[in-house]
């Protein structure tokens, strides 16, 4: 039990660590496959988070975010 738990969070680190890493692969592999829709569809998914992933985060002057614009 000790050594699968210990293999798994490894795994996990490992994973969000090269997060981005990984999704361009798999992206690079959908485009040699083929069916063209499935790679589009991983780009949309892909370029989608990256673009909305900072616009969720307000900002006027110095202050960011909801509570400093408040206490501005």
């Amino acid at each position: 039990m000790y050594r699968t738990r210990a293999t798994f969070k490894l795994a996990l680190r490992y994973c969000q660590r090269h997060k981005e890493q990984v999704q361009a692969d798999a992206c690079a592999r959908s485009y040699f496959d083929a069916d063209p829709r499935k790679f589009w569809q991983n780009v949309t998914k892909t370029a989608s988070v990256k673009a909305t992933r900072f616009a969720n985060r307000p900002k006027i002057g110095d202050s960011i975010g909801e509570k400093d614009m408040c206490c501005m």
